[in-house]
């Protein structure tokens, strides 16, 4: 059938074939063209910026020399390609550059229709306009213990590691450190600071006793321990925001943990996770009235049980197992021994890890050294790492307290929005509080990462994705060897140098 129409010679049916294959070929020519040429541009333009970035390091590589020489080892694979030295311009606190190329339209050219395009790329870097503040904020809860955590400093240095590598004369680089598990310790150092609540004058400082008390003079009556630097949240919605702590409304300040001692109930023993004093010691008398959780005297003189509870120890630091916060520095080795001194144990509380990494990138207290919010030359991060849901232990609508004691007190308070003792319910309005940090962190200017190690929870996974910036900063690795790559994908987005144009 085809060689009877290519051989007929009867009609006109060849030459009229012939003729409506120069247009196909031509239009088809044209697009592969079009293609590669927007390829080619995009090659340009990206070795422009790559050059303008690293030309702008520091001063000894400000020249056209040396921004020449980076853009030579670029593989454009272009013809001609070139800076121009006539609009390589370090003037007015910035460093401009233009880059040059030509692009011969294959297809086209073939035809004779077509000539060499010169391509050009302009681009711009802004000088003393990078300032990077991290806060890496990381899951050191029970669950994290073996090759998890051992994982977790390996792809955390890796981060320092990149971070302060970007660090030069015009770009300054501070990391700070927040290990959460079921609470956040911000330093026994801070016991006397003036954003803690000294004085006792808080609403929740004495919620759990019979009568006034002050923490600190309880933890100083009681022998062989003190404040191990561990706080409670603060009454909602300061649990969410990032007010600063005022003296004058005591409500804002920050409260220290102090686990009460549970009741001596022999019959009714395994009720209460931390019974650690004998309810008669102390000043009590030997047949003290009033509620037995509840008294003061008894801590007077008295030396805290040194028996466990599960994987924590009992007495007034109940569940503060994490290392101290490392407020914002800038220097490197700081950061990595506090990395390589984190340690797994306890519960899992995302909402209180992410508020204290938002808190070490505030300009106000308790840490105050983060930029002001209004700087517009001071990028903030937030990098948080989880591997499973928020936990809390509730203990049932019967019990006592409704849960054992955390960060957010005993559930019977309601501080979580609920008085219910189921720690489901508990674990959802931990969810709930973590949802309206992360929206109000991220209204303040914080770009969120997020990473989801090993999460089995689908909901905490999607929680974690809106909780991020952008989907594309959610991360979800399934591997321990997985996790290092994941840190340094951060690393590159974090690092990486403004183009202004």
């Amino acid at each position: 059938m085809l060689r009877r129409f290519v051989g007929d010679r009867r009609g006109t049916l060849m030459p009229l074939f012939a003729l409506s294959v120069i247009p196909i070929v031509g239009f088809a020519g044209a697009a592969i063209d079009t293609a590669s040429y927007e390829t080619a541009r995009a090659r340009l333009q990206a070795a422009a910026d790559a050059t303008a970035l690293a030309a702008n390091r520091d001063s000894s590589t400000r020249n056209f020399a040396s921004a020449s020489a980076f853009f030579a080892s670029q593989d454009t694979g272009l013809e001609q390609a070139a800076l121009d030295p006539d609009a390589f311009d370090t003037s007015n606190g910035q460093l401009t550059l233009r880059a040059t190329a030509h692009f011969t339209p294959k297809v086209m050219s073939a035809f004779g229709i077509a000539r060499d395009i010169v391509l050009s790329a302009q681009a711009t870097s802004v000088l003393g306009q990078e300032n990077i503040e991290v806060a890496m904020v990381l899951d050191n809860s029970g669950s994290m213990a073996g090759s998890k955590i051992d994982s977790l400093i390996e792809a955390a240095n890796s981060l320092t590691d990149s971070l302060f590598q970007v660090a030069s004369e015009n770009t300054s680089v501070k990391v700070g450190v927040v290990p959460f598990s079921g609470a956040v310790n911000v330093g026994p150092a801070n016991a006397t600071a003036s954003w803690m609540d000294t004085q006792g004058l808080s609403p929740i400082h004495s919620e759990n006793f019979n009568q006034a008390a002050n923490r600190f003079t309880l933890f100083s009556q009681m022998k062989d321990t003190s404040w191990a630097g561990c706080v409670e949240t603060r009454p909602y919605p300061l649990d969410v925001n990032d007010t600063a702590p005022d003296v004058d409304d005591p409500k804002t300040l920050y409260v220290p943990m102090f686990a009460p001692d549970e009741p001596d109930d022999d019959t009714h023993y395994d009720d209460f996770a931390n019974d650690y004093l004998d309810d008669r010691g102390g000043t009590c008398g030997s047949n003290p009235s009033g509620d037995a959780q509840g008294r003061t005297c008894k801590y007077n003189g008295a030396t805290p049980s040194t028996r466990s509870s599960g994987a924590t120890n009992k007495g007034p630091n109940f569940w503060c197992n994490s290392k101290p916060i490392v407020p914002l520095t800038s220097t490197k080795s700081t950061i990595t021994t506090a990395i390589d001194g984190m340690v797994a144990k306890g519960y899992t509380n995302i909402h209180q890890g992410l508020m204290w990494g938002w808190r070490v990138l505030s300009p106000d207290a308790p840490f105050t050294g983060g930029a002001a919010y209004s700087d517009a030359k001071t990028r903030k991060y937030i990098v948080l790492m989880t591997d499973g849901e928020n936990t809390i232990n509730g203990t049932g609508n019967w019990s006592k307290n409704h849960s054992d004691y955390s960060a957010y007190g005993y559930a019977i308070k309601g501080r979580l929005g609920t008085t219910s003792g189921s720690s489901s319910t508990l674990e959802d309005a931990m969810d709930d509080r973590l949802e309206e940090a992360c929206t109000n962190a991220k209204a303040a200017g914080i770009t969120i990462y997020t990473v989801a190690f090993q999460v089995s929870s689908t909901s905490t996974k999607d929680m974690l994705v809106r909780c991020a910036t952008s989907s594309s900063m959610a991360y979800q690795p399934s591997s321990t060897s997985d996790l290092v790559p994941v840190f340094q994908a951060i690393a590159q987005q974090l690092g990486a140098l403004r183009i202004s144009q």
